[in-house]
């Protein structure tokens, strides 16, 4: 063995043994239910575990109590950004607490909306967009306002719009960002509160789901401290463990070498953090119209994949252009085929999202060989039919102008 490796060696070893990595483990090693369904960072489970506390008529034994309390505690610590909401009628805190809300109903992703919340006693809606790791896109807190303004009149009905994200993201009025933490303490009071009225298996999830929250969504000094120290002591160890791990590197060079490969894909600029290309069918010069800003090419429009630390999405994005009528047909005809709003006054129009590795599947696909992380790349890419969708929308753009 070379010196070269004996160091590599002795580098891992010590890491491995490290009393404070032993720590830091230990706090990771406690059984959990979320962490045994691999639900700890999924977003859509989150808001099913989410709805069913907010339901009176779940078997957790809360009734309404957790609904009002939640409700409450938002009103309470949102209070400054709720009084520069116009436009519409918000419910008061002293509203809350005197309702009956057993009669609520509760709606999960319907019309893509997260959480819609309808209470017809109390003529209230509340919208709840859950995020964890990922951000808001294609317009949709906009497009699911639309949508409960239209139904629910705001004549008729008080209305709450809420982001949920553990890390603060700039939302537009009516919607007010509420992080993990709110969630947390109302349930840690609730089941102290309640404990004689809960039965053991709910007081044991109330447990689970506060400390999941506490480990892997809100960040923590004390683990944070505990990481700094090992990485630290262990620079060179992580870097080599970082050199021989990298996911994203391979997620990266399986996608490269699928769209070279593919005799109907021309690949544009990449690199591992986007990976860009458009079919050959959909290459006209009538698209060559786009600044030379973050591609070389002119092509306006283009398939850009975000090679994220944790998932994997591919948009289909209209670049910056100042061919303003053909600008107008492009958007018009995303409407058209993708249901795409252009409200905002991106420079890159992302006009539709697709899932190809999501959150709670990343760890799995990682792990994968060559040949089958590319067999997986490429069966997601086929699911979302966006390059048959795509094809179509130039050819439409092509007739149009």
């Amino acid at each position: 063995m070379t010196n070269t490796l004996e160091q590599e060696k002795q580098l891992l070893e010590d890491f491995v043994c490290d009393k404070e990595l032993k720590e830091l483990e230990k706090k990771f090693d406690k059984f959990n239910i979320f962490d045994c369904l691999r639900l700890t960072r999924a977003e859509i489970r989150h808001s099913n575990f989410l709805a069913w506390l907010l339901d009176p008529n779940e078997t957790h034994g809360f009734n309404d109590l957790f609904l009002k309390e939640f409700l409450k505690e938002v009103l309470k610590t949102k209070k400054g950004e709720i009084a520069n909401i116009n436009g519409y009628n918000i419910p008061s805190i002293i509203d809350v607490d005197c309702w009956n809300m057993s009669d609520v109903q509760i709606f999960r992703e319907f019309q893509n909306i997260d959480l819609l919340l309808v209470d017809e006693s109390n003529k209230f809606v509340l919208v709840i967009e859950n995020k964890i790791d990922t951000c808001q896109h294609d317009n949709q807190l906009a497009r699911y306002r639309e949508y409960v303004d239209n139904q629910y009149l705001s004549s008729e009905y008080s209305k709450l719009f809420i982001y949920l994200k553990p890390k603060a993201e700039q939302v537009e009025p009516p919607y007010i960002h509420i992080n993990y933490e709110l969630i947390k303490n109302i349930l840690k009071d609730l089941v102290k509160e309640c404990k004689e009225i809960l039965n053991d298996e709910v007081a044991m999830a109330m447990q689970h789901y506060t400390s999941i929250i506490e480990r892997d969504i809100m960040e923590k000094d004390e683990i944070k401290t505990l990481c700094r120290k090992i990485y630290a002591n262990h620079k060179k160890a992580l870097e080599l463990i970082n050199k021989y791990s990298d996911s994203r590197a391979e997620i990266y060079e399986a996608l490269i070498e699928l769209i070279e490969r593919d005799n109907d894909l021309i690949l544009e600029e990449s690199d591992k953090n986007w990976i860009r290309f458009i079919p050959k069918a959909a290459d006209s010069a009538e698209l060559n119209i786009a600044k030379k800003d973050w591609v070389e090419s002119d092509r306006v429009l283009l398939f850009e994949i975000h090679n994220d630390r944790n998932s994997v999405y591919m948009d289909i994005i209209i670049r910056q252009t100042n061919k303003d009528d053909k600008l107008k047909i492009l958007l018009d005809l995303a409407k058209k085929h993708f249901n795409f709003s252009n409200s905002k006054k991106d420079s890159y129009k992302h006009i539709i999202s697709a899932c190809l590795v999501a959150h709670d599947k990343y760890d799995e696909i990682i792990l994968k060989d060559c040949d089958e992380l590319q067999k997986y790349l490429l069966k997601a890419i086929q699911n979302t039919d966006l390059i048959r969708k795509f094809n179509e929308f130039v050819e439409d753009f092509q007739n149009n102008i």
